[in-house]
């Protein structure tokens, strides 16, 4: 989305009928000024992130074992879309385990070859539960799914503000 204003304290809520999310909030300014327009993101709010539709969740097979505390080995070696936290200065991604039930195991602080190692596990798996990693929502999102969106811009300027226009782009999505 681009806003064509005298202001870079712009910040922007949206939602349609299948989703919602952000464009920054009143503390975290997210439009940045280029050549005279604010850019900014649509990112998804995080709290729909266990939404097994979405192509933010990698499997990563069943747990070999746990060689230390909070250390978790699997078969295969972790593949490079596994963020850490602070890697991308966003955030880690979250490791989730399934006995029957999902669970979240942690916040991924680090990875070499075939190993995970969270700074705190929330629940602990047993050998053999399937585990999956969840990307950071902020990171990946993709913008705003659905027909219709409301949009509610707000500034948080004191000074005298004018808003020329705002722009988006849309696609007719067949999936």
């Amino acid at each position: 989305m681009s806003l064509e204003s005298n202001s870079s304290s712009w910040y922007a809520t949206l939602n349609s009928e299948l989703e919602s999310g952000n464009i920054g909030t009143q503390s975290n300014l997210k439009f940045t000024d280029k050549e005279g327009f604010r850019y900014g993101y649509i990112r998804r709010n995080s709290s729909n992130k266990l939404d097994f539709n979405k192509l933010s969740i990698l499997g990563i097979g069943e747990l070999q074992s746990s060689p230390g505390t909070n250390q978790y080995q699997f078969t295969n070696n972790i593949p490079n879309q596994v963020s850490f936290s602070g890697s991308d200065g966003i955030g880690g991604d979250e490791i989730y385990f399934n006995d029957g039930t999902t669970k979240l195991i942690g916040v991924v602080n680090s990875y070499a070859s075939n190993v995970i190692t969270t700074a705190t596990s929330v629940n602990t798996p047993t050998t053999d539960d399937f585990c999956f990693i969840v990307k950071n929502a902020e990171s990946e999102s993709y913008g705003i799914r659905g027909y219709h969106c409301k949009v509610k811009l707000e500034n948080n300027s004191t000074a005298f503000v004018e808003l020329y226009g705002a722009n988006s782009e849309v696609f007719k999505s067949y999936m």
